[in-house]
């Protein structure tokens, strides 16, 4: 946690307090919930025909009023919480920009966690438990391979000068496999923010990184 710019104490006498309270929701969902439901938005403003121009790309938008507006999509995916916070941790995340007064554009359609430690920590930790999840359903729970999750791995030892070619290389399979995951889990997803009752919805996704150790 230091690495990440983090105060240790600060976070166990948080942790103290979640455990005195009876808590039951993973810390690491509770910070990560705001980046997942703002990735959900700034997919819709890029999907929904209502939110794009002519040419396909996503409309500046009024930062107030009904729909297609900002304010609008902030209503959909985080209920009654503030539009000025909403903004603010899109600019923040580089989701948005300002585009002239009153207005904002959309910046990117992915949430950018660089530089925010509170945002990377959880990330990280989310990042093993998919993976020891994916693990686990695999070797005990799955009884045939077509029950099984997807799991491949692909690493070697390579030179140094070969590091660029190789991200060159993979980027583009990267982008385009997790396009047609992000597609096709927009169309199904529940636009508002599911309740955890067993069998009414499951979080589910790809995650595919290129790492140097």
């Amino acid at each position: 946690m230091h690495a990440y710019g983090v105060d240790i104490s600060h976070v166990l006498k948080s942790q103290r307090a979640e455990i005195l309270r009876g808590a039951r929701t993973a810390t690491a969902k509770k910070l990560f919930a705001d980046a997942f439901w703002l990735s959900e938005l700034a997919t819709e403003w890029t999907e929904n025909r209502a939110y794009v121009d002519a040419s396909g790309r996503p409309r500046v938008l009024p930062l107030l009023g009904a729909a297609p507006s900002f304010a609008a999509l902030v209503k959909r995916y985080f209920g009654t919480r503030s539009v000025a916070d909403i903004v603010q941790f899109a600019r923040a995340t580089r989701v948005i920009e300002p585009a002239g007064e009153g207005k904002v554009a959309q910046l990117n359609s992915c949430v950018m966690l660089t530089g925010n430690p509170i945002l990377l920590l959880p990330r990280a930790i989310l990042c093993v438990s998919w993976l020891l999840s994916v693990a686990e359903r695999n070797g005990l729970h799955a009884r045939s391979s077509a029950e099984s999750l997807p799991e491949r791995m692909a690493c070697s030892f390579i030179p140094e000068n070969k590091i660029k070619e190789y991200v060159a290389l993979m980027r583009p399979q990267i982008l385009s496999v997790a396009d047609k995951a992000n597609r096709y889990l927009s169309k199904h997803t529940v636009q508002k923010q599911p309740k955890r009752r067993r069998g009414r919805t499951a979080l589910v996704g790809l995650h595919v990184y290129v790492f140097r150790d």
